[in-house]
């Protein structure tokens, strides 16, 4: 799965439009296909989980990234 997504890394594991000031993607209302968890689920996912499975391993991904991110941001301030 970590293939698909390199080309959000922006080189240190966080997402290239990820808005560190807010917490929040800068591009959520336009954001790439790859970023639909439903367009991607029905072209690469669905043989492998169903789809409970699939949104409960993207949200567990998606709470580690924002936690990663929160702690590197409080690291900054201090």
């Amino acid at each position: 799965m970590n293939d698909l997504y390199k080309e959000l890394n922006r080189g240190d594991g966080t997402c290239k439009f990820f808005n560190e000031s807010n917490l929040t993607c800068s591009v959520y209302n336009d954001r790439p296909e790859i970023c639909n968890i439903d367009v991607m689920y029905k072209k690469h996912f669905v043989t492998s989980y169903n789809k409970q499975e699939f949104y409960t391993l993207n949200l567990k991904e998606c709470d580690a990234l924002q936690q990663k991110a929160i702690n590197k941001i409080k690291t900054l301030k201090e």
